[in-house]
């Protein structure tokens, strides 16, 4: 919690000293009761923290933040991740952004990477941007994911309660584990540890409620799973392949 409370004091920093004028600013708060990524369940009760700050360049956005999770109780390991990324619009059919991130865990086990570094190219499609594809590498672990989601998000006006929103969002993806070999053996076996590439699924629901123009929180619910078999490392917690949590947040932008 001493860790939580530090990212909240400096999140709360940033926005008192970064100048507005012409930037764009957000902060984002949210509590997960299960802690998963990528269809794989990595431990209970998450707490995560994010700031970012924006500003029009070239046609497109150029933005920078930090993102942080941390258990919510009983310690184990967290992740801090400044990033820097440029999103355009082409057109009202098309988006691009990509972005790179540096991920730092701590409190992991020894023989797992403490620092690693990836890049992300996000692509949207559709008048409001409801089909998307995310293809991520890290270089460090020679990991590959892939993910199309399609979302969605539906005013609740027509029964007189247009301050609240519900949003959905259905996504099927990817992933693997370092593989020594690099991607010529993408779909090949560690037999010590049964380490593999995987598909997952994870679908989502939330209720959003705006308290104005630039603050909003959200409630909302989450099932996911993945296609590794019974105790693989990507089932390692809780052994099992499906996982279904709640979720809540808080989100300003300025």
């Amino acid at each position: 919690m001493k860790s939580i409370r530090k990212m909240i004091a400096l999140g709360a920093l940033m926005f008192a000293t970064l100048p507005v004028s012409g930037l764009d600013l957000s902060m984002e708060t949210r509590f997960d009761s299960e802690s998963v990524s990528c269809g794989s369940v990595a431990g209970k009760e998450k707490v995560s923290l994010n700031f970012e700050v924006g500003d029009d360049l070239c046609g497109g956005k150029l933005y920078g933040g930090l993102d942080t999770r941390y258990k919510a109780r009983g310690g184990g390991s967290g992740k801090t991740a400044p990033y820097i990324g440029f999103s355009h619009v082409v057109s009202e059919w098309l988006s691009l952004d990509g972005r790179y991130q540096s991920h730092f865990y701590s409190n992991v086990d020894p023989q797992r990477k403490h620092h690693t570094n990836e890049l992300a190219l996000d692509v949207r499609f559709g008048p409001r941007m409801p089909l998307g594809v995310s293809i991520t590498y890290n270089f460090d672990e020679r990991e590959f994911g892939a993910e199309a989601a399609l979302s969605g998000r539906y005013n609740l006006s027509c029964v007189g309660m247009s301050d609240f929103t519900l949003v959905g969002k259905a996504s099927f993806g990817c992933d693997r584990c370092e593989r020594p070999g690099g991607i010529k053996d993408f779909f090949s076996s560690d037999y010590a540890n049964d380490k593999k590439a995987y598909m997952y699924y994870a679908l989502k629901g939330d209720c959003v409620y705006a308290f104005n123009d630039n603050v909003d929180m959200w409630v909302g619910m989450h099932l996911a799973g993945n296609g590794a078999s019974k105790g693989n490392w990507n089932n390692s917690v809780g052994q099992h392949q499906n996982a279904l949590w709640w979720s809540c947040g808080m989100k300003a932008s300025f």
